[in-house]
């Protein structure tokens, strides 16, 4: 290689290296940094855990949804960030399940509990805010007769699921939509929830116990608070059996769902086990259809009309007129 060309090469190279850090400095311009700390409560200091931090864009109506990026604290609740520049709301959770402490919140234009912060060109925002003691919210699930009873107590297939709401507060995704997994004990025991009102929901799928619903339950900093949710489960009331496709093969997983001649609210769907084997309890009486649901196919079974009577379990088997892979 002559040196000519060696000239020419080693000035593309570093013109390329040139450009490269004048666009890198530029885009750093456009951006804005914010530095934060999550402290103690009572020392003011470091609360050493790590934080989990949601960014969202503050002029939109629903939070959720609006999702822009996200971070995470150091082991001593430190974090630091660059973002363009807007107004950003920002939703804090703790990486830790054994953390008692939740954020100090502050309003939002949307009711919602949040931390605006204003991030502006080429400056350094400067954020602190404290952890809390979050209060504890224990579920008890109970028979008629006060007895704590668990989800193996229910139909197989059947789901129960417990969801909190706030009109103020943003649930992390911890404390929503839980399953009956940890209901094993027949309670269930939910913390670092922020002080604040809350509507407890728990619903049963895969049986016909209808929903209920707990307005009004008060958190307070630091403090237990029990409810009791009661269930009929000695109500048999309700259908079971078994079903096959057109060549006697079982059909696994397929949902049922019954669908009421009457005005009635609740969830009355389930799904068949591996032996193609279903069950639904705690159905109000009244005439039903059956509907089928197998791998996107829907099957209504308008031949017949169950009626389902009270403390009576039906019983009916059903062959599908198709063969199932």
């Amino acid at each position: 290689m002559n040196i000519r060309n060696l000239f020419v090469l080693l000035v593309l190279f570093f013109g390329l290296i040139c450009s490269y850090v004048l666009c890198e400095g530029q885009d750093a311009d456009d951006y804005g940094k914010l530095i934060g700390w999550v402290v103690n409560p009572i020392s003011g200091g470091p609360v050493n855990e790590v934080y989990k931090i949601e960014f969202y864009r503050c002029d939109t109506h629903e939070l959720m949804g609006s999702l822009l990026t996200e971070a995470e604290t150091d082991k001593r609740g430190h974090f630091s960030i660059k973002l363009r520049p807007d107004k950003y709301c920002l939703h804090f959770f703790p990486e830790s399940k054994q953390s008692k402490y939740c954020i100090e919140p502050s309003h939002f234009k949307n009711n919602r509990y949040c931390f605006p912060v204003l991030i502006e060109k080429g400056k350094v925002t400067n954020f602190i805010k404290k952890a809390i003691p979050g209060g504890t919210l224990k579920i008890n699930l109970k028979d008629m007769d006060g007895e704590k009873i668990t989800h193996e107590q229910f139909p197989g297939g059947s789901r129960i699921s417990i969801t909190i709401k706030s009109s103020n507060y943003l649930i992390p995704e911890l404390a929503t939509n839980i399953s009956d997994d940890n209901l094993d004990d027949g309670e269930m025991t939910i913390n670092r929830l922020y002080p604040d009102i809350y509507s407890i929901i728990i619903t049963f799928r895969g049986t016909g116990y209808r929903s209920q619903t707990r307005d009004n339950v008060k958190i307070d900093e630091g403090q237990v608070t029990e409810i009791d949710f009661l269930v009929d489960i000695g109500d048999i009331t309700g259908i079971e059996g078994k079903i096959v496709d057109i060549n006697g093969k079982v059909v696994k997983y397929a949902r049922i769902f019954m669908l009421a001649k009457f005005l009635v609210s609740g969830e009355f769907n389930t799904y068949t086990d591996k032996y193609g084997k279903y069950r639904i309890s705690g159905l109000p009486e009244g005439k039903y259809r059956i509907g089928i649901s197998v791998k996107g196919v829907v099957y209504i079974n308008t031949e017949e009309i169950i009626e389902i009577k009270k403390n009576v379990l039906f019983h009916k088997n059903i062959t599908l007129k198709w063969a199932v892979d």
